[in-house]
């Protein structure tokens, strides 16, 4: 790919520069602090679904994304993922779990508990862009309750980071929005736990950014990250480096 340059292909001392397009996540960008001086990491956010295809159309070295635990909970959404991610092109591993929920005002004085008191109450909400995977997780909670977008005010009002749904809510522009818990904590809101999910990183197996996947899941691993992302919290390391497969991950039958 053209933007990756191999660390073994490095004669004149120059840091490493990799294209990284992934979903938005904060301790991603403290993992990119970490790296800056061993690899140069040319962080894009965009949704997980536009991060895939970034990494088909070879604009990128590697994708970030994320899927639920199960990912079939999902549903049909799940083929989304399925469509853009083939086992024999790509190498995926696990980079860290976070947790995704409800971000209210720690001062509301309406009790929120689940997806389906946001449309009992008619809550103002914010919602992330079509494309990402936390909109995606959201439209298939809302499926699992009955619910669509029409049940749920404010559901067209976007934004493109859970720091700034957290910020919206937070500015009392909106009552309530979907994302991880980290931005809600990083806002002083209250979260309300709903789902485990996994941020992967992708790239192409015969790509050399296989060398920076590994250095970034390497530093991910690290005591010092470990202490880093229990200060930010909602976030979970014991997962990362774990080798995907593929056709287990999107509930298909192995083929090979």
């Amino acid at each position: 790919m053209p933007y990756f340059i191999a660390f073994c292909d490095r004669t004149d001392g120059a840091t490493p520069r990799v294209l990284v397009h992934a979903s938005h996540d904060i301790a991603l960008l403290k993992l990119k602090e970490r790296l800056d001086r061993r690899l140069a990491i040319d962080l894009r956010f965009e949704g997980s679904l536009n991060s895939l295809d970034s990494l088909a159309r070879g604009d990128c070295d590697i994708a970030g994304f994320h899927l639920p635990e199960p990912a079939t909970l999902l549903g049909p959404l799940l083929a989304e993922f399925g469509a853009r991610l083939n086992p024999r092109e790509h190498y995926v591993v696990c980079l860290l779990s976070r947790h995704q929920g409800l971000m209210t005002a720690k001062n509301s004085k309406r009790r929120v508990r689940s997806i389906a008191d946001l449309a009992r109450l008619r809550l103002k909400f914010v919602n992330r862009e079509r494309g990402s995977g936390t909109r995606l997780l959201f439209d298939a909670l809302l499926a699992k309750d009955d619910l669509g977008p029409a049940d749920i005010v404010g559901y067209d009002h976007e934004e493109f980071t859970h720091l700034a749904t957290a910020a919206t809510i937070r500015a009392g522009m909106a009552d309530v929005a979907f994302g991880i818990e980290a931005a809600a904590r990083s806002h002083g809101l209250a979260f309300v736990d709903l789902v485990t999910e996994h941020y992967y990183l992708a790239c192409r197996r015969s790509s050399a950014a296989r060398i920076a996947v590994d250095a970034m899941v390497a530093t991910a691993q690290s005591g010092a990250f470990a202490r880093a992302i229990a200060r930010i919290g909602g976030y979970d390391g014991a997962s990362a480096g774990v080798i995907v497969h593929l056709p287990d991950l999107l509930g298909r039958r192995r083929r090979n």
